[in-house]
């Protein structure tokens, strides 16, 4: 997206052919000198004091479970994957791919449960995720803070929902009282439930 923020620059210094869960894409020393503060990618209302943490997630997916994990990694299988969204690690998801519709599947959400920078990865051991990427699995702000619940949900600092960036570019916000099927459903784009937001 950066050439398309004005932000060519930026762009050109990414190795793309290099995987995102590859050492040299950490954000841990050296990198984190090369780490930039994106206003845009952050929510005026998230108050939280790293300026470089980013307020929105892409939304890989929704449902009441996730379609992948990694119990390899965590027994309780915190970290929630799904692929039947519209952004997920590897994805080459195109617009056309959006079944339901871009006007009933979600782009982008906020959420102030991570605290990565946007298109980060974290790497323990021999497992790996992406950082800004999250499913519609649990309620809006279900969770008051930070935590290892963050690949399952979106949250804000606005009282009574958050905002997302709908596939055709709108921007909505969706109340945390929104039915939990019809959320889990805007999360996918083929979910074949197409009734969109109330």
């Amino acid at each position: 997206m950066l050439p398309y923020i004005e932000q060519e620059n930026l762009y050109r210094q990414f190795n793309l052919t290099v995987p995102f869960q590859a050492a040299s894409n950490q954000m841990a020393p050296p990198n984190d000198a090369f780490v930039r503060e994106l206003k845009v990618y952050r929510c005026p209302s998230d108050v939280r004091q790293e300026k470089r943490w980013g307020s929105y997630f892409a939304v890989s997916g929704g449902g009441a479970t996730p379609d992948c994990g990694n119990t390899a990694c965590s027994a309780a299988n915190e970290r929630a994957s799904y692929v039947r969204g519209m952004m997920y690690a590897g994805s080459k998801v195109r617009l056309t791919d959006a079944t339901d519709g871009t006007t009933n599947v979600f782009l982008v959400g906020e959420s102030r449960y991570g605290n990565a920078f946007w298109g980060a990865s974290a790497k323990q051991d021999t497992c790996s995720y992406a950082r800004n990427l999250a499913g519609a699995q649990e309620r809006i702000n279900l969770h008051a803070g930070q935590g290892v619940h963050d690949t399952r949900g979106f949250s804000s600092y606005h009282t009574g929902g958050a905002m997302f960036c709908m596939g055709d570019a709108s921007v909505q916000f969706v109340r945390e009282s929104i039915d939990l099927n019809v959320y889990r459903n805007l999360g996918r784009r083929d979910s074949g439930q197409v009734g969109g937001l109330p």
